[in-house]
């Protein structure tokens, strides 16, 4: 992720189910808030957390959600803009959902935010490119069978 780091600080995830801007779709549920971190002060703008819980199964089922989750984001990354934090918290279906249908709930959820905008045919190309990337690949997570 270009210009994402983690969120490590309870304080933080606190913070952000208190105080930050939250839809629900049927993958995930997703709080935003705008932070205060610049590019002049650190390289990384954005924050994102998981909270993936014990409620969603084993660690294979949860470790799976974690890793759909951040290649969503980062697939879907160029098109946020800086100045974000951003977590996601995992539903019971997320770990049978394929990584097309968590992508595209994680760009409707960011437009009702108002987080990214899509009014420019450029912002627009960009998504539906984000959208087509990566497909090969995305059929073969998690099945196990190699290529």
């Amino acid at each position: 992720m270009l210009k994402t780091c983690s969120i490590c600080e309870n304080r933080l995830y606190l913070t952000l189910y208190k105080k930050g801007a939250s839809a629900a779709c049927r993958s995930f549920i997703i709080y935003c808030r705008r932070n205060n971190l610049s590019a002049k002060v650190t390289p990384y703008t954005n924050r994102l957390g998981l909270t993936v819980s014990t409620k969603i199964g084993c660690a294979v089922k949860r470790n799976r959600c974690k890793r759909v989750f951040r290649e969503a984001y980062r697939q879907v990354e160029s098109v946020i803009p800086d100045g974000w934090d951003i977590v996601l918290v995992a539903r019971s279906v997320t770990p049978e959902l394929p990584l097309n249908r968590v992508k595209k709930d994680l760009v409707n959820a960011l437009k009702r935010l108002g987080v990214i905008k899509i009014d420019a045919p450029a912002e627009s190309r960009n998504i539906s490119d984000v959208t087509l990337e990566n497909t090969t690949s995305e059929n073969h997570m998690g099945t196990g069978k190699d290529e």
